[in-house]
């Protein structure tokens, strides 16, 4: 996620169910005396969700007013990428793809990082289908 909307990560919460919820939120956490909503990423992204454990986080991001928590497996660094580093992601990833969450990817040393865009993950969130809690 861009780092200008990251407020900041915290330590996993289990969340409050709700019923008649998007299938891609868990659910609901207090931080700070706020109701805040939970987007699993990684069921968003993997396609799957493996229990929660001692490395998973919760990135809290502020998208327009809004506060939304985003679960994560872990979180290994925090750090600014300039605009000269991001590629544009594969084609079949790619916004004009379809698939407008992923907006690039830049190298961390060995490893390929995909950036995901946080808007487009709260809107596919919101209009994933119904679950019940």
């Amino acid at each position: 996620l861009d780092v200008a909307v990251v407020e900041r990560v915290v330590r996993y919460i289990e969340p409050r169910e709700l019923a008649l919820r998007p299938a891609d939120v868990e659910g609901v956490v207090e931080v700070d005396g706020q109701l805040v909503p939970l987007v699993d990423l990684r069921r968003r992204l993997a396609g799957g969700v493996a229990p929660a454990d001692a490395q998973t986080r919760i990135l809290l991001a502020r998208i327009a007013a809004e506060l939304v928590g985003f679960v994560v497996d872990q979180v290994l660094d925090v750090r600014a990428c300039e605009r000269s580093e991001l590629t544009p992601p594969p084609p079949l990833v790619s916004p004009d793809a379809g698939t407008p969450v992923y907006v690039g990817t830049f190298r961390r040393g060995s490893d390929l990082v995909m950036l995901v865009d946080a808007v487009a993950l709260l809107d596919a969130a919101r209009s994933a289908p119904q679950g019940a809690a």
